[in-house]
């Protein structure tokens, strides 16, 4: 059973909360797919476990620019 259309992911637009979506669905006339944020617990399993979550299943905010590294102090 195929619940979704193969879709391009460039067709998709990802937002950051649910009134977002709500509001976007509204305006363009599209439909808006709300998914459960990730848990932190979630997140640490599988990094301990060396996986990779797939592309866009999570969401951080404010997000760092690319190449830069915080160093703690010792």
């Amino acid at each position: 059973m195929l619940l979704i259309p193969d879709i391009n992911a460039l067709e998709f637009t990802y937002v950051e909360n649910d009134k977002e979506a709500v509001l976007l669905a509204q305006k363009t006339g599209r439909i808006a797919i709300i998914i459960p944020a990730t848990t932190i617990e979630s997140l640490k399993t599988v990094s301990l476990n060396n996986e990779m979550m797939s592309q866009k299943s999570t969401y951080f905010y404010p997000k760092l620019a690319s190449g830069i590294v915080t160093v703690g102090l010792v």
